[in-house]
């Protein structure tokens, strides 16, 4: 299946991380990996997803209308709200999605 274009994804409305940026080192990702992976298993670097050798395949962050990488965002003080969720577009080969958000 080939799909190009911009799509709009974004998290749920008052979406939070366990913790905050500032005080807790919360940061949120945007990720397309195989459907294989566990979400929960997943690491990254500042370009992304890190690829798993027990599940090969494409590992992307999702991109933003502006072609910026949504990698290591960070959260709203006190909170953990993610903020800053734009609009995410990436034109891409779509094989399989795990999670969008995490």
């Amino acid at each position: 299946l080939s799909l190009t274009g911009n799509y709009t994804i974004a998290p749920p409305a008052g979406s939070v991380c366990p913790a905050d940026s500032a005080s807790g080192g919360s940061r949120w990702q945007t990720f397309i990996v195989p459907s294989a992976v566990d979400p929960v298993t997943l690491t990254f670097t500042a370009s992304g997803p890190v690829a798993q050798a027990a599940n090969p395949g494409a590992y992307f962050p999702l991109f933003s209308s502006l072609g910026t990488p949504q990698v290591n965002k960070t959260t709203a003080a006190a909170s953990g709200l993610i903020t800053g969720a734009p609009g995410l577009a990436k034109t891409l080969l779509v094989r399989s999605v795990s999670q969008i958000f995490h």
